[in-house]
């Protein structure tokens, strides 16, 4: 005990002289217990102990430390051993044991009868709990998670179950507002709606930007129609047809025209007949019909001069026909008004010739100029044995396949040639620069030389 009283005394004496007078209430208490403790040693020590207590206690009330704190330099330990029993309340600073080190500058962990409390981060190298995990936040792994079999299924399950419930609840929302614009593509069976009831095998209905095709019979109780109606196949009018005042008119014209024509020709045949027969049986000398006491028939077969006009429509071979006014052959040839027509009855020049929606035309130009090719926005390609050898565009541009100026043939490319062509035929350069051949000639063969370069 002695060599205990002086160790701590040494370093207690040389601490004395730096320090104020103070007393600590934790040495005090450190003190006390340490007191306490030894008093309970056996009876021959009490005495000594007693003093080295009193000595000690005294000393150290002599003393003042900063901060209320005892340095642990200040004290040697090497003789002395507390237990942590002894140590009530207070904070130790800078704390650190063989497996703890305390950095923190407040409280981070709080360890209670029934929870350890962490109020940042836990940093572990490896963490294992036997029990049940509640997170309450977000949880990212940047590794594996294995997981067993039964975990997977419960997972799983959950997961189905859950995914099940919500988009059962989303398409019911949705199929409850669905609108036709978020139907797209696919092919709707057993459709119905108010107005339409679909029970067709087959497309029967073929709706397009500017026509609607129906397949086969369209049955309707009312029908009308803005425009013109093209049918190509028969009428058949079950019931009335009332018409207007304009529709009336051009119908019963029609009609009339149609039925005058045809009781004419049937008049006129019987009537032609019945006279050919009766000329026939009465011998009847033709050529002694006279009109106004003139001849009408001169010689065997030329009608009198004075017939000006005649609806034959059949006659022989005509050796010399003069037409003084308009006149129109096989429904394409025309003449009229010092112009000729092809497939049309309004030439636009002296010669017109019309092949579906292209117009030819030959004529004056000016004075002394004639004028060959269309009025109209149509190019004009002239061309033998099927090909387009000169090409007129509608911009004044003429473009020629292939030019032959007297012997001399004349192209054009982008590089230098290397086919066989004449001598002196000339390529030109279509995309000149300068440093290069603004063409080429040909020396005969597939050779060529460059005619110059351009600066």
């Amino acid at each position: 005990m002695a060599k205990i009283k002086k160790g701590v005394g040494a370093a207690l004496a040389d601490k004395e002289n730096s320090m104020t007078k103070s007393l600590d209430g934790v040495v005090e208490q450190l003190l006390t217990n340490v007191k306490s403790e030894l008093l309970s040693l056996s009876a021959d020590l009490k005495a000594e102990v007693q003093s080295s207590a009193d000595e000690l206690l005294a000393i150290l009330q002599n003393l003042n430390f900063p901060d209320n704190s005892i340095p642990a330099k200040s004290i040697d330990f090497s003789g002395i051993k507390f237990s942590s029993d002894r140590i009530v309340g207070g904070s130790i600073k800078k704390f650190n044991s063989t497996g703890i080190e305390d950095l923190a500058n407040k409280t981070k962990l709080t360890v209670m009868d029934n929870m350890v409390v962490i109020e940042n981060k836990l940093v572990a190298q490896q963490l294992e709990i036997k029990g049940n995990v509640v997170i309450d936040g977000n949880v990212t792994i940047h590794g594996n998670m294995p997981l067993d079999n039964a975990i997977i299924n419960k997972i799983v399950a959950k997961m189905a179950d859950r995914v099940h419930k919500q988009l059962h609840s989303e398409i019911k929302t949705k199929l409850e507002n669905i609108s036709g614009d978020n139907i797209v593509g696919g092919i709707i069976t057993n459709f119905s709606s108010n107005g339409i009831e679909d029970r067709a095998e087959e497309t029967q209905l073929t709706v397009l930007d500017n026509i609607v095709v129906i397949e086969s019979n369209l049955v309707t109780q009312s029908l009308s129609v803005k425009g013109d109606t093209v049918i190509e196949g028969n009428l058949t009018i079950l019931g009335d047809m009332p018409l207007d005042k304009v529709t009336r008119s051009n119908l019963v014209r029609e009609i009339a025209t149609q039925v005058h024509e045809q009781v004419s020709n049937e008049i006129k045949t019987e009537i032609v007949g019945s006279l050919i027969k009766e000329i026939k049986d009465t011998q009847f000398d033709v050529n002694n019909i006279l009109i106004k006491g003139r001849p009408l028939i001169i010689g065997d077969s030329e009608l009198a001069p004075f017939i000006k006009e005649t609806r034959i429509r059949t006659v022989g071979t005509i050796k010399q026909l003069e037409v003084t006014g308009e006149a129109q052959l096989c429904g394409s040839f025309y003449a009229g008004n010092k112009r000729v027509g092809i497939n049309t009855t309004e030439p636009a020049a002296a010669l017109s010739v019309w092949d579906e929606e292209i117009e030819i035309v030959l004529g004056k130009h000016s004075s002394n100029r004639s004028y060959i090719g269309t009025l109209r926005q149509q190019e004009v390609v002239l061309g033998a044995h099927n090909k387009q050898n000169i090409i007129l565009s509608i911009n004044g541009v003429t473009a020629i396949k292939t030019l032959v100026a007297d012997r001399t043939k004349f192209s054009s490319s982008d590089k230098a040639p290397n086919h066989q062509s004449e001598m002196g035929s000339v390529c030109f350069n279509t995309k000149p620069d300068i440093g290069l051949p603004y063409g080429w000639i040909c020396l005969g063969g597939a050779r060529w030389g460059i005619m110059g370069l351009i600066e």
